[in-house]
């Protein structure tokens, strides 16, 4: 019990720094050492002219605001490789993530976390798959925990939270180093709070938990199945979304989520990123007209005729790259 705690416990933290956003960490999330150096070397190649940081001005307001798209497996070093985001920061009075990460620890995530986490005792891992599929998700434990973690000890957890506890002991293995407090979202925020601006977030913990976990059973089975199957090919996906992010290429990020094998299907689109969209920025109607704020979120919430930077401009700011 000891073991299944610490590993609810762990992807409590996990998905929350990740933020639930873009489903990047849902999506093929199997990331390998030899992306560590690929990442790196995209950094150095391209980082300075990635258009991940956009300004949002209004005609009829003096504010100027800016919105920066974040992922979960990029390096802190990626801060520094992103044109005028040190500027954006210093010169904005606030920093908006999707929820804010600086008002949170460790143990509130735990109590918020576990009534989604843990599924009804008619609908546990033995009720809802067969000994074969059982098998087939405990070799998956096994060959990334040498055996530590076993199959059993998560019954009492929903699909969705043993998916997301794979997700991120791949991670842990991919990157020995790896700490959920050192990713961009939370960075960015951390360093706002230290120069003494204000923080926030768009949604709770329990929103975004709500989100991810509360889906219906049966959807999420299926889900860890398929994402069981497709171990193999995950470190593919993985490559081309960190070439994409890394290059600021918005538009083939776009088509990871809308097309082909990796996409959503078009219910966790809409519920993921379209709809926490459309409520963002009515939120930002009343925001960007009173203050200078830089919004960080996943990068994915950018993209596409539904995605922040067209709606927006839909609303009547202009919203341009920064460094163009």
């Amino acid at each position: 019990m000891e073991v299944e705690k610490k590993s609810v416990h762990l992807q409590c933290c996990i998905e929350v720094q990740h933020n639930i956003t873009i489903r990047i960490n849902i999506i093929k999330p199997i990331i390998m050492r030899k992306l560590v150096l690929a990442i790196s070397a995209l950094l150095v190649a391209a980082g300075a002219n990635a258009q991940l940081l956009w300004q949002i001005t209004s005609p009829s307001s003096p504010n100027k605001s800016y919105m920066v798209g974040t992922h979960h497996i990029a390096p802190p070093t990626m801060l520094e490789k992103i044109t005028g985001l040190t500027d954006a920061i210093n010169s904005v009075d606030k920093v908006l993530g999707e929820i804010d990460m600086t008002d949170m620890n460790a143990m509130e995530i735990q109590q918020a976390s576990l009534s989604h986490l843990m599924a009804p005792s008619d609908s546990t891992l033995s009720k809802l798959f067969t000994s074969e599929q059982l098998d087939s998700i405990g070799t998956l434990l096994k060959n990334y925990t040498g055996g530590m973690v076993q199959v059993e000890q998560l019954e009492m957890m929903k699909p969705v939270a043993v998916g997301q506890t794979i997700a991120l002991l791949q991670s842990q293995k991919a990157f020995p180093d790896f700490d959920p407090t050192q990713q961009l979202d939370t960075r960015i925020q951390a360093i706002a709070k230290a120069g003494g601006k204000a923080t926030g977030g768009f949604e709770t913990i329990e929103f975004q938990l709500k989100t991810l976990f509360d889906t219906p059973l049966s959807e999420q089975a299926k889900d860890l199945m398929e994402s069981v199957r497709n171990d193999s090919i995950a470190i593919i996906d993985a490559k081309k979304l960190a070439d994409a992010y890394v290059a600021g290429d918005l538009e083939q990020i776009n088509k990871m989520l809308t097309e082909g094998d990796s996409a959503l299907d078009q219910d966790a689109y809409n519920r993921l990123l379209l709809s926490r969209n459309a409520d963002w920025v009515e939120k930002l109607k009343t925001i960007l007209p009173k203050e200078n704020v830089l919004i960080a979120v996943g990068c994915g919430h950018l993209t596409g005729e539904k995605g922040l930077i067209e709606l927006l401009r839909a609303e009547g700011y202009t919203v341009t790259p920064v460094g163009e």
